[in-house]
């Protein structure tokens, strides 16, 4: 079920079954990163474009829950930087090592903001080592 072309990715990928993919950063990110690869395997550029969008509001999205910084460091909002992280790599800009580069520090920021004895899910383990 490579859907996306990165075999590699795949295992940690299949823990989005287990999360909320109504969380609005996890879907806008999904959306992005399925519409773009959509979009230039059929060659679409409205789908492409959709997925750009997408892209931006999962960064609105996050940037909120991250500002807000009530929720912490969420199993959906580590995923959904993975997913940006990896738009970022097969859909990016010219300027896609930023962009990688970018979510990487944030997601870690959000593991150092959560201290050392909080207590970690199985889906967070694997989506931090994948």
């Amino acid at each position: 079920m490579d859907v996306f072309g990165i075999s590699g990715y795949v295992d940690w990928m299949a823990l989005t079954l287990k999360l909320d993919v109504d969380e609005p950063s996890l879907k806008s990110a999904l959306l992005a990163l399925g519409a773009a690869r959509l979009g230039q395997r059929s060659r679409d550029a409205g789908l492409s474009r959709f997925g750009s969008h997408s892209y931006s509001l999962s960064l609105r999205h996050l940037q909120r829950l991250i500002q807000n910084g009530t929720q912490g460091l969420r199993d959906e909002t580590l995923a959904s930087m993975m997913f940006l992280a990896l738009y970022e790599i097969i859909e990016g800009s010219s300027s896609r090592g930023l962009g990688w580069a970018s979510h990487t520090q944030g997601a870690l920021s959000l593991v150092h903001s959560q201290g050392f004895d909080v207590e970690w899910s199985e889906a967070r383990h694997k989506l931090f080592e994948g």
